[in-house]
């Protein structure tokens, strides 16, 4: 039998599914417009497309160039330096991951990297393994397929099943779908699952919505209060060591973009845990910049000080370049 193409979609078309899913955040459709509007490799990220793993709303992926160009793109909206970009393109070693081209006419190197705190990583790949059980009962059991269709329930994890509790854990959000009454229930209220029912998920403290009818969707997610700020922290300190102890080819001015993708984690929360443990030297790098689309921090070396570190919030009130 052969396997069915996989869906393509826009990035601007992912961030608009995301909406559905999760709702959209306040002042995001700003960012967002700033974020898709960014050149790389002759046209908006926005424009380009990607590939979904599955038909799961949300489930995409893509190249890691891609990847790298998306996650500097977050962080140059996030410190506001999106305006000074005119085009990004993907190198290859040894030279940095991408080549910028700066309004000013100046091309620097950016060599992107990701701080997620082990845990964080861990609990991150739990659910996603839950989430594929999912699938897989919907792609083999037409009678579920077909009962949800239009429905969308999604389930908050503050704490992790172990890995030998995924597949239980997915077969009791399925019966909790099902002893769900949705002409009844009430939407976008959060109801602990009853543990006649569901008595994993009701031990570890999980709680469900009832998404308005129009999507369907069935999905665990992460609870973001149960994370550590400190331990993203951690995780800076070794992704700015490693970085720093690399030799990169001789040339151009190099931008070290450090992304947060905890993905349970609060941003401001880290952010502040972050501020209080910035770096006093940033080495060979001419800037670093550190954070999220929502906040980051600057680290310049062209300062008079050597080491300026900036705080640019997105929603600072700041003149917006684009």
């Amino acid at each position: 039998m052969t396997a069915s193409p996989r869906r393509r979609t826009t990035l601007r078309e992912a961030y608009a599914v995301l909406d559905v899913l999760n709702g959209p955040r306040p002042d995001a459709q700003e960012r967002r417009r700033r974020l898709l509007a960014i050149r790389y490799d002759g046209k908006p990220l926005g424009d380009h497309e990607l590939q979904m793993r599955t038909e799961e709303p949300g489930e995409i992926e893509f190249a890691k160039e891609f990847g790298e160009a998306i996650a500097f793109g977050h962080l140059a909206v996030g410190a506001r330096l999106n305006g000074d970009i005119v085009e990004m393109v993907s190198v290859s070693p040894p030279e940095p991951d991408l080549l910028v081209t700066l309004t000013d006419g100046r091309q620097v190197y950016v060599e992107v990297a990701q701080v997620t705190e082990e845990q964080s990583a861990r609990a991150s790949a739990t659910i996603r393994t839950i989430n594929k059980h999912i699938h897989n009962r919907a792609a083999a059991d037409s009678t579920f397929e077909r009962a949800r269709q239009g429905r969308g329930l999604t389930f908050f994890f503050p704490d992790v099943p172990t890995s030998r509790e995924t597949k239980p854990v997915a077969d009791e959000m399925v019966a909790v779908f099902y002893a769900t009454s949705f002409g009844t229930v009430d939407r976008r209220s959060f109801v602990r699952p009853e543990s006649a029912v569901a008595p994993i998920l009701n031990r570890l403290g999980v709680k469900y919505v009832v998404s308005p009818d129009g999507p369907t969707f069935l999905s665990a997610q992460l609870d973001a209060n149960c994370f550590d700020p400190a331990e993203s922290v951690d995780d800076l300190d070794k992704r700015l060591a490693d970085k720093m102890s690399k030799v990169y080819a001789p040339g151009k001015p190099i931008w070290l973009a450090l992304a947060l993708n905890d993905l349970m984690q609060v941003p401001s929360l880290t952010m502040e845990a972050l501020r209080a443990r910035l770096p006093t030297t940033i080495g060979q790098f001419e800037l670093v910049v550190i954070g999220t689309m929502e906040e980051a921090a600057v680290l310049s070396a062209l300062s008079p000080d050597l080491i300026a570190s900036k705080i640019r919030d997105s929603d600072s009130g700041a003149s917006t370049r684009s």
